[in-house]
């Protein structure tokens, strides 16, 4: 039996987590695909996150360009999930915020999907789950780093 090199075992265990990445992916939308769209679901997170702000800095955090955000925030508004308000410090601008409709919308959205995920690991020993959800705060950590470093370079 050969071993693997370690550079070998790393890109095989890199390939099986992007596949397993992909997978929980195509899961969670299949269990909230009549709810909200990803897009709409990230712009309600980071208002309820963060706090009502301006749409340039709500499209700098979703990483979406202006008329994009402009356009999803928009229909949130016609749904009653977001809404503008004067923005105190700028007469001339608007703050975009999070309504009680979109915190409720949101809350059952985040529901649903933790159930799915509940689900999935209900026979896990809690030291399993313990170290996933570690390392999985690793995986988050970098992803958001990440992001935050495109972001900067558009």
């Amino acid at each position: 039996m050969t071993v693997p090199a370690a550079d070998d075992a790393r890109d095989a265990d890199a390939h099986g987590l992007s596949w397993t990445l992909l997978t929980l992916a195509r899961l969670a939308t299949e269990r909230t695909r009549d709810e909200m769209p990803v897009g709409a679901v990230l712009v309600l997170y980071h208002l309820r996150r963060s706090g009502s702000m301006r749409i340039t800095e709500l499209a700098t955090l979703v990483g979406l360009d202006i008329s994009t955000i402009s356009r999803r925030v928009g229909a949130l508004e016609e749904e009653g999930l977001v809404e503008r308000v004067g923005d105190p410090a700028d007469a001339r601008a608007a703050l975009i915020g999070l309504t009680p409709a979109g915190a409720d919308r949101l809350a059952l959205f985040s529901a649903r999907r933790q159930a799915a995920l509940d689900e999935l690991v209900a026979a896990w020993s809690p030291e399993d789950l313990a170290t996933f959800s570690r390392l999985a705060a690793l995986l988050r950590d970098s992803l958001d780093e990440t992001l935050r470093g495109e972001r900067r370079t558009r």
